[in-house]
């Protein structure tokens, strides 16, 4: 089913504002300096835990959309909630 093409325009236009808001034209990717992107179709999550050693069963976690580069394959990771793409129930 992957991530709704209204969202993916969404945080497209999201990312462009907060690029321009800090004065860049483009995001580049800060291995190669490439300038092209894939959006990876599903939600990606960065997990919380309390404690290095163990995992939680239920941990908290940052619901995020990946860019991949489309030269070197590095991966970007945003917040859904720092892009506001969530409902202030959902951050």
């Amino acid at each position: 089913m992957g991530i709704p093409l209204e969202l993916k325009t969404k945080a497209i236009e999201s990312l462009n504002k907060k690029l321009k808001e800090k004065g860049k034209e483009h995001l580049k990717c800060p291995v190669c300096s490439h300038e092209t992107f894939a959006i990876v179709d599903g939600y990606t999550r960065r997990i919380i835990n309390d404690e290095v050693n163990n995992v939680s069963i239920n941990p908290n976690s940052v619901p995020s959309i990946s860019l991949v580069c489309g030269n070197c394959g590095y991966i970007l990771d945003f917040a859904l909630g720092g892009l506001g793409l969530l409902s202030k129930k959902e951050e």
